[in-house]
C-alpha cells in the first residue's frame, strides 16, 4: 500500500523527483525521471532505513534544495517518537559530467 506520493521537480538538476512511501513501515524510495511521465529510475530506496520506528509522509519542499540540486531536506512524520516535524539533509550524487 502506498501511504504517499509526491512529484516535484528540481530545477537545478533539470529533473522530476517522486518519493513514496509504502504503508506505514519504514520503506520508502525516490524515484527521477527528465520527464513527469518517464522514463523513470530508482534513485533511492529503502526497506528499513535507520530510523527504529515507522516512519512515512516523505516529501521535498522545492525550497529547501539548493541552487545546485544536490544539497535538499527531507521532510516526514511518523509514529510514536517520530510523530513530529522531521527532517533529515540529504545530499544527491549524479553521473554528469
Amino acid at each position: 500500500m502506498f501511504l504517499w506520493t509526491e512529484l516535484i521537480y528540481s530545477a537545478p538538476l533539470r529533473r522530476y523527483l517522486l518519493t513514496v512511501g509504502y504503508g506505514h513501515s519504514r520503506a520508502w524510495g525516490m524515484f527521477d525521471a527528465p520527464e513527469p511521465w518517464g522514463p523513470w529510475t530508482t534513485a533511492f530506496h529503502t526497506e528499513d532505513w535507520d530510523l527504529g520506528e515507522s516512519t512515512h509522509g516523505y516529501r521535498l519542499p522545492t525550497k529547501w534544495i539548493s541552487a545546485d540540486g544536490k544539497t535538499m531536506w527531507l521532510l516526514f512524520s511518523g509514529l510514536k517518537q517520530y510523530d513530529a516535524f522531521c527532517v533529515r539533509r540529504m545530499q544527491i550524487e549524479t553521473n554528469a559530467h
